[in-house]
């Protein structure tokens, strides 16, 4: 009869934690859900190859989680769960450090451009630009900041005038030359290259990337370039 009851409040014990087990497993998947899915929709850098692969990474160890909890293994299920949580927080800590990384630039630019002799309308451009920044659009904000500076320098008409007629006597073949020398040789896409890195790379500011995405039409989406594709670099 004793051995009975000690047999049955093992078996009690046994039920206890693996209901225990189960619950905490449940938990560690929703968990991992949400931090993923919080990645995926809150990171502005998914080109970047680094958080491209940490969040694959994720996404597969979240599924093998799944797949372990239904065959009823919860002590696996909790360990992949909660490393899809840490892959996921990764590509997060990476993707901040890339938007301060910009948002840094990006003020150096705005900077650059106040000054005394600013008109209103350069320092309503420049309220936009910094606007665009606070909201983290900054494909728009990029956009403003050469709309300014392209503005500026329109405002300079005797400059502007000099540098054209100086263009008018200059043979015709020399401005053919010129010209051709705007465009670098195209270069070739390699594996874990964005747009942000080939700027950095060829220009020394990754900010540039807008100019590489300019001059290439064949690029549809921003995030999607692939290894062996030819891109033309403008000149810088």
């Amino acid at each position: 009869m004793r051995k009975l009851i000690i047999i049955f409040v093992m078996l009690m014990c046994v039920n206890l934690n693996a209901g225990t087990l189960r619950q905490r497993a449940v938990e560690s998947i929703k968990n991992a859900e949400e931090i993923i899915q919080e990645a995926s929709e809150g990171i502005p850098f998914k080109f970047n190859i680094d958080i491209r692969q940490r969040i694959g990474e994720a996404d597969n160890s979240l599924a093998i989680a799944k797949k372990e909890f239904n065959n009823k293994k919860y002590s696996r299920a909790i360990a992949r769960a909660n490393n899809a949580e840490v892959l996921s927080a990764e590509a997060m800590e990476i993707s901040t450090e890339l938007v301060n990384q910009m948002e840094s630039e990006i003020t150096d630019k705005i900077n650059s451009l106040k000054g005394k002799d600013n008109n209103e309308i350069v320092n309503v451009m420049i309220f936009e630009a910094e606007n665009y920044c606070q909201q983290k659009n900054y494909y728009e904000c990029i956009k403003k900041i050469e709309e300014i500076k392209n503005y500026k320098y329109d405002m300079r008409p005797v400059k502007k005038l000099i540098w054209k007629q100086k263009i008018e006597t200059v043979p015709k073949k020399v401005k053919k030359i010129r010209k051709a020398k705007k465009i670098l040789k195209n270069y070739q896409v390699q594996y874990g290259d964005n747009l942000w890195s080939i700027a950095k790379k060829k220009y020394g500011n990754g900010m540039k990337w807008v100019k590489i995405y300019r001059a290439n039409k064949n690029i549809k989406n921003i995030n999607l370039i692939y290894p062996g594709q030819l891109l033309i670099l403008p000149k810088n």
